[in-house]
């Protein structure tokens, strides 16, 4: 009997064009859309209704993800929530703008899955919440798809609230689940059952009622995870093991339900496919290479990461004690991989444009003082200056299309184009951030660049995708 898992890790967010809304500006993280694909007590609240969140997994593209559940779920005690949508699945990057606007309506008041699966364009699922018990503690649809639809991309349309009457707005959304298998596996007689009993977060309670429902059961059983490496001493491999579990019966972490596995750099330790897709997601995740040694802390379900430090020349019983004991006393301060602040912020071969790095990003990004305008890539090279001279020589007065190759690179031309351009303007910051050697809030890592416009009042943030197949212009950046 197949076992499916909750996938939502393994997914990053693409685009979405919902906006958030928050009464204390953009800082408040507590309504970000990353936060309904996480089991944690946020939940996400959009400006609009028609709100379209596309989802991909970075995998190769002759792989794919297998979906045999969606469930959705919204919290009552808030004007709007979530009333109903529609779920497609495509193997391409699909184009929202193509199609999405010719589904607007959900026939009925029931969810229906589609069979019709010729076109990407066709949603694989339409979806509607309905209350889950008469505790009125939510709305909840959990839908086992007949017809296992298999892909690289989800796009989720948030339709509609539940409302009365009234023009279409806001739809607040607590958790979107995404289970099933990583890769294309055939579809079963049989799955073993979801948890009955899922009751892990409390919600803040003006907004609904605890959950009744717990998705950390479906996270492999690995909510928490201690990550510890092996080093170049075969005597102090060996032991590993016994200090790991030495560790785990410490006093102080009884109840915490830590798992502790260990990390290989040539991945002999792996001898099940899950660990590795396990430490893939987390060096992902934390969007840094893991170098031995080292030992890391993962709180899964709220993607928090804890880092042993940098300069432990080796992960002993001691160390590795205090680092488990800290954390479960919440002493330890959250990991942020970052890149070291330049002089001045600046980049020193484009002196009129800001480098934001992760510690940065709060003094830079926040500053409501100012208007920032900003390019979050990822590149593990530097865009250098005989690079720039060479896109200008090939530019229409430096203010054409910009000459192949297209992508990361045309749009650092434009931004170091545009930055020369306002440089007088003090109130306005025109810079970048590299997320190869820095973390960044989840709804901007894009693998092909985004580009946001963080106004002074920062809820009215406004990004897009950069274009990754045609150059960019620095007319089209100067427009937003």
């Amino acid at each position: 009997m197949a076992s499916p898992s909750l996938l939502n890790n393994s997914f990053q967010v693409l685009s979405y064009n919902g906006g958030h809304t928050s009464a204390s500006g953009y800082q408040d993280t507590d309504w970000w859309v990353y936060n309904c694909t996480n089991t944690s007590d946020k939940v996400h609240c959009s400006k609009r209704s028609n709100a379209d969140l596309v989802l991909y997994s970075p995998m190769p593209e002759d792989e794919c993800f297998t979906l045999t559940h969606f469930i959705a779920r919204a919290p009552y005690r808030t004007e709007v929530p979530l009333k109903a949508g529609y779920v497609w699945v495509t193997n391409d990057e699909p184009n929202v703008g193509a199609y999405a606007d010719e589904f607007t309506e959900l026939p009925g008041d029931s969810t229906v899955e589609f069979t019709d699966r010729a076109s990407h364009e066709k949603p694989v699922l339409g979806f509607y919440l309905h209350k889950t018990d008469e505790r009125e503690d939510g709305f909840e649809v959990v839908h086992e798809f007949s017809q296992w639809p298999r892909g690289r991309y989800i796009h989720v349309r948030f339709l509609e609230a539940h409302r009365p009457e009234g023009p279409r707005g806001p739809i607040a959304v607590q958790f979107i689940g995404l289970v099933g298998f990583m890769g294309w596996v055939p579809k079963q007689q049989q799955l073993a059952p979801l948890p009955v009993h899922w009751n892990v977060t409390q919600r803040r309670k003006q907004l609904c009622n605890p959950l009744h429902t717990d998705f950390t059961d479906l996270l492999n059983d690995r909510p928490c995870v201690v990550v510890v490496s092996e080093s170049d001493l075969p005597e102090r491999n060996n032991r590993l093991k016994a200090m790991m579990e030495a560790v785990s019966s410490h006093k102080a972490l009884e109840g915490r339900k830590l798992t502790f596995f260990i990390w290989s750099a040539n991945h002999q330790a792996h001898s099940r496919v899950e660990d590795a897709q396990l430490f893939a997601d987390i060096e992902r995740d934390m969007q840094t290479a893991l170098v031995p040694p080292t030992a890391v802390l993962c709180d899964r379900p709220k993607g928090l990461f804890y880092h042993i430090g940098q300069d432990v020349p080796d992960i002993t019983e001691q160390n590795l004690t205090q680092f488990c004991v800290e954390w479960a006393a919440g002493k330890l301060p959250l990991w942020k991989g970052s890149a070291d602040i330049p002089p001045g912020d600046k980049d020193p071969d484009f002196p009129h444009t800001t480098v934001v790095v992760a510690n940065s990003w709060d003094q830079i990004v926040m500053d409501t003082w100012r208007d920032v305008l900003l390019f979050v890539y990822n590149d593990p090279e530097p865009y250098t200056y005989a690079q720039f001279e060479k896109h200008d020589a090939g530019a229409l007065d430096g203010l054409g299309p910009v000459g192949p190759p297209a992508g990361v690179r045309s749009v650092l031309y434009c931004l170091h184009k545009v930055a020369a351009l306002v440089h007088e303007q003090e109130r306005l910051v025109v810079a970048y951030c590299n997320v190869h050697r820095n973390w960044v809030p989840k709804e901007f890592l894009s693998k092909t660049g985004v580009v946001a416009f963080f106004p002074k009042d920062k809820a009215k943030m406004s990004s897009k995708q950069a274009p990754q197949k045609v150059p960019m212009q620095v007319s089209q950046m100067l427009q937003i």
